[in-house]
């Protein structure tokens, strides 16, 4: 979300949220969003609590600054975007999101499974899955998502949960060669402000150090 309002050169404020410290669950957060989750956005005292919803938002909203290849006005390519936005939270972040919090030593799921080898192994066999079908439906070309001809939402959301896995040390261009050159158009596509919002990530990577081959049984 950062990468695209950053693109689009839609004016606003930035407020981090740490999860670590429980930032999430401080009234003034709760206020916003009720659902203790990030992101979140307000805009002229209107909150809007899911990413994908706040993508639709920001298009209506600000159409003379958000681009149609963001998400396209024909309805066939609107749906073709809006397919994989409905596969990706169930597809891709809950197990490469369940895998970035486990190996942080941070319970899995809404039920709080305590982190621990089976949890992380059962987690990356499933990532490795949706990897499988991120690569074999979305991305059949060597394009964006869809064969689209230009970045979409679709393409933020996917790449962005994908860069998790690459700080807990998952090497793309060994395991999955075609996402990782995916990553590098999408980065490419969103330079400087891929980088410059990823420099967060970076940091952890450094201090996670996170072994994975220990998530192969």
């Amino acid at each position: 979300l950062r990468i695209f309002l950053r693109v689009c050169n839609i004016p606003h404020q930035e407020h981090k949220t740490f999860i670590n410290k429980k930032e999430h669950q401080h009234e003034d957060f709760v206020k916003i969003n009720p659902l203790k989750t990030v992101p979140a956005l307000q805009h002229n005292g209107f909150s809007i609590v899911d990413s994908a919803s706040i993508f639709v938002y920001l298009k209506q909203t600000f159409p003379n600054l958000v681009a149609d290849h963001w998400l396209p006005s024909t309805l066939r390519e609107n749906i073709r975007i809006n397919e994989y936005l409905h596969w990706h939270h169930l597809g891709l972040r809950l197990f490469a999101t369940g895998l970035f919090r486990t190996a942080r030593g941070l319970p899995f799921g809404a039920l709080g499974m305590p982190a621990n080898k089976d949890i992380n192994r059962k987690c990356f066999k499933d990532v490795k899955r949706s990897l499988s079908i991120l690569e074999s439906h979305f991305l059949k070309d060597n394009g964006f998502i869809h064969n689209q001809p230009d970045i979409s939402v679709a393409d933020l959301q996917c790449v962005c949960e994908l860069t998790q896995l690459w700080v807990l040390g998952v090497d793309f261009s060994i395991i999955q060669p075609k996402i990782h050159q995916y990553i590098e158009r999408v980065a490419k596509r969103t330079t400087p402000h891929f980088d410059d919002v990823h420099k967060s990530l970076f940091k952890v990577k450094e201090k996670l150090n996170f072994d994975t081959s220990s998530l192969d049984p």
